[in-house]
This record gives structure tokens, C-alpha cells and sequence, in this order.
């Protein structure tokens, strides 16, 4: 073979080789809804989704926020939506730890002599139960609603 032609077919390969490579990313998917905690909504009731099972990616791990209304909205790490499957779900709120208010975005413990603690329970709470919770989310092709209340103990 002449060198013209090894280099042509050496450059195919390299080009086919780059382009299998490289996937596309997965569909994802808008989750919305409504999680409250006890019957009540929270501002910033925190709401992260894992996947039930295999590997965590930027396409099927997120995070959402509640309003006061509690509105929920879901965005992965890559954007907004999830990939399709099944996910594991958990929750953080927390409240100032003497007069149990709503601790919003502008609250900081060491400036403003805020104490928070957690109030979501286990199996719900996101800090000890990512692996035993028992709420469970199957993300579908188009648009998903996710409601939930967390019982109080």
C-alpha cells in the first residue's frame, strides 16, 4: 500500500475510533411536584434523588428545593431533569434549633447565632438513610410528578 493510502485509512480509523468514543447523553426528563412535611409545606425542604441502583452519573443524580407553597422542582448535576430509571429519595429541612422557625438562605450559625438541627427522621433524612430509605421514584419519558409527605414521628 502506498503511504497516501495507510495515512487515509490510519485517519478513517482514528475518526471512527474518536466518534464510538464519544456518547451521546442520556434524555432527561422534568420532575415536578410537591413534598410536604407532616401535612405542612417548607420553604427549602431539601429533595435528592440516586439512582436505586448502579453508578451515579451527572445525569441521574439531583437535588430540589421546595417553595413555601411546597413546590418542588428537580435538576441533576448535568441540568434540568433526570435520565429515566429508578431512584432512591431523601430529604433534608432543617430549623433553628430554639425557636424551630424556617432557617432561610440568609441564616448563618456563625454569624447570626443560629443553631440548626434536622428534623427530617430517619429513613427519610438524606444523612443517614441514602441507602435504607423507603421512598422510591421511577423517572419515565416526559413530564414526571413526584408528591410526597414525610409522616412526622
Amino acid at each position: 500500500m502506498g503511504l497516501l493510502v495507510r495515512l487515509l485509512v490510519l485517519g478513517l480509523l482514528a475518526t471512527n475510533l474518536v466518534g464510538c468514543s464519544k456518547k451521546d447523553p442520556p434524555a432527561l426528563h422534568p420532575v415536578s411536584g410537591k413534598v410536604t412535611y407532616g401535612g405542612k409545606a417548607h420553604a427549602r425542604l431539601m429533595v435528592y434523588f440516586r439512582p436505586a441502583s448502579g453508578p451515579v452519573t451527572e445525569y441521574n443524580l439531583a437535588v430540589g428545593e421546595t417553595d413555601g407553597d411546597g413546590k418542588l422542582g428537580i435538576m441533576a448535576v448535568h441540568g434540568g431533569g433526570l435520565q429515566a430509571g429508578e431512584y432512591k429519595v431523601t430529604f433534608n429541612l432543617y430549623l433553628d434549633a430554639k425557636s424551630g422557625k424556617q432557617v432561610t438562605g440568609t441564616d448563618k450559625p456563625d454569624e447570626a447565632g443560629v443553631t440548626t438541627k434536622q428534623v427530617i427522621p430517619a429513613p427519610y433524612d438524606d444523612g443517614t438513610s441514602q441507602d435504607k430509605t423507603p421512598v422510591t421514584f421511577t423517572v419515565r419519558a416526559g413530564q414526571n410528578d413526584f408528591e410526597f409527605d414525610i409522616p412526622k414521628p
